[in-house]
């Protein structure tokens, strides 16, 4: 029925021969009605076009247009379909298979399409090419309503959850696709700088401007390369290869190469199986590692000479990472272990499980490289992904497990913490990247864009791009991700805005800090000394000889 607003009186009814109608829309300018499917003359209450919904499917939500000339119809078979209002031909169809859609909106220019969703999320698309921008995770029951604000700044979702979020969306949601033309491979790693990202395929390494998307070189191999890490200057890259393989045996390599022109300098290593993972000690002065060995070696850069070698567990390593404060070194192999070493001593600190939720096998991560181990930039907490659905979050003073995150329906590939510690990325074979919030335990952001796996994901040093890799030969830069504004107050979104802080160069949606809480489970007793509030020694290229008063790790005490 159409009421007068006014008066309250009763204008016109509407009636379907078959079925009930559940949502109904009327056009901007007050002349046409949409409900189910079909659209109605409001003056006379006489149906003038027929949408022609696959199997006459029934409607669950409907939105006009701004200007009327689109109407969006959900249907029951978890489809958003846009239609012309005039002729009643099928554009786009908004389709991610989340259940049914519960909720349609267009954005203030038409340009936008909002859906909420079945399974609690919320989607946004592009209105004429029906590509998915992104998505928002957070609501813990389904979302029923989402509305833009008039001037498309802010989106807000509500829930049968109880609660109604406010999410930021005046950020640029493009992203930069390294690969369209020539791929840059399979696994990635982006500078210290955050201006570059390296990239290793098959037998080529590259190095990409991760502002442009332009390569600025690319060197050919004849061997295969797994995996790639800067070294912390930016000047050098470290590539883990293989270069022969006849079952049951494979030999490997590291090797060295120019950042600027992807040339092998020198070899590091020579081993006796795959090369799987790489990283390289905070001053650069030495590297660790991984691969079908079963054990991690630590290299010294200059002289190529094998400092010391850890033992895991059995199986392949197939992830290590280097503390930022140079105290730590931590090994994951394929036996589920992973272990925390004392850089110095090479010493056990403490082991643990990854937590795999399904074994058996080698898998995609083992033969190509990964970065499924992350160090914050603190030191103080440890992400882990393994050869499962989860990835957990450690604290390295006491190997306790603080957090575990789960909603990736297929194995998670790589982890990387935002700078603040604040945020957890994860990649996968679901090929999505998720964002956490590491203190909730709260998926927070879904990014969608990739063919296949993800690979390797960073984030850049200020935090405001993020840059995924996956096996469909593309990397992308994802230029911002969308702010929950409950993790803020809206005076101070609307503060920064007023200030001019909210270009993309300039507001981070991650700086967002925890007040009185540096880590975001635990902060040390008082009087206890925390081996971990070392600063961070200066990066040093690794060419360079160690300065005079600068303490190597493995140097006896």
């Amino acid at each position: 029925m159409v009421w007068d607003a006014r008066t309250g009186k009763k204008l016109q009814q509407f009636t379907t021969p078959t079925r009930g109608i559940r949502e109904a829309a009327i056009s901007p300018d007050g002349t046409r009605l949409v409900a189910e499917n079909s659209l109605w003359d409001v003056a006379t209450g006489k149906s003038i076009l027929t949408l022609d919904t696959p199997r006459g499917l029934s409607a669950t939500c409907v939105a006009w247009s701004p200007k009327g000339t689109r109407v969006a119809t959900g249907i029951t078979d978890g489809e958003v379909y846009l239609w012309d209002a005039r002729t009643g031909a099928a554009g786009a169809a908004l389709n991610v298979r989340r259940g049914m859609p519960r909720a349609v909106a267009f954005s203030s220019d038409g340009a936008r399409v909002a859906t909420g969703w079945e399974d609690n999320t919320v989607s946004v698309w592009d209105a004429e090419t029906g590509r998915e921008l992104f998505s928002l995770a957070g609501h813990s029951g389904e979302v029923r309503t989402v509305a833009f604000s008039p001037r498309g700044d802010l989106l807000a979702s509500g829930s049968a959850d109880g609660t109604v979020r406010l999410w930021d969306a005046t950020r640029d949601r493009s992203t930069l696709v390294l690969g369209d033309k020539q791929s840059p491979g399979d696994f990635a790693a982006m500078s210290p700088g955050g201006d570059r990202v390296a990239s290793v395929g098959e037998h080529e390494v590259a190095v990409w401007d991760a502002r442009t998307a332009e390569r600025r070189c690319a060197q050919s191999a004849e061997t295969t390369l797994n995996c790639v890490a800067w070294s912390p200057s930016g000047e050098n890259l470290v590539t883990g290869e293989l270069t022969e393989s006849r079952y049951p045996y494979s030999s490997g390599q590291a090797v060295l190469r120019d950042a600027n022109t992807g040339k092998a300098v020198r070899r590091l290593t020579q081993e006796t199986g795959a090369v799987h993972c790489v990283s390289f000690s905070p001053d650069g002065r030495y590297i660790i590692v991984g691969g079908d060995t079963e054990s991690a070696i630590v290299v010294e850069v200059q002289s190529g000479q094998t400092i010391r070698r850890v033992r895991p567990g059995n199986g392949s390593v197939y992830a290590v990472a280097w503390s930022p404060d140079g105290r730590r070194i931590a090994t994951a192999a394929t036996s589920d272990n992973l272990v925390v070493w004392d850089a110095r001593t090479g010493e056990r600190a403490w082991s643990g499980s990854i937590l795999t939720s399904h074994r058996g096998g080698y898998s995609y991560r083992v033969r190509r490289g990964t970065g499924g181990l992350a160090f914050s930039n603190d030191s103080r907490l440890l992400a882990s992904s393994g050869i499962g659905m989860v990835a957990c979050v450690w604290d390295v003073a006491t190997g306790k497990r603080l957090q575990t995150f789960s909603g990736h329906s297929q194995q998670i590939y790589c982890a990387a913490f935002s700078p603040d510690a604040t945020r957890l990325a994860t990649g996968s074979g679901d090929q999505t990247v998720r964002i956490w919030n590491v203190a909730a335990g709260r998926e927070l952001i879904l990014l969608r864009g990739h063919a296949r796996e993800v690979t390797s994901v960073a984030f850049s040093a200020r935090g405001d791009r993020l840059m995924s890799a996956s096996g469909d030969g593309t990397a992308r830069i994802w230029m911002t991700v969308p702010l929950d504004l409950t993790e803020t107050t809206l005076d101070d979104w609307k503060t920064r805005r007023r200030e001019g802080r909210e270009t993309p160069d300039e507001f981070n949606p991650f700086d967002v800090p925890i007040p009185n809480q540096p880590n975001p489970f635990e902060t040390p007793p008082r009087n206890e000394q925390n081996p971990f509030d070392a600063p961070v020694k200066s990066q040093r290229n690794s060419s360079s000889a160690p300065a005079r008063n600068e303490r190597n790790p493995f140097d006896d005490p």
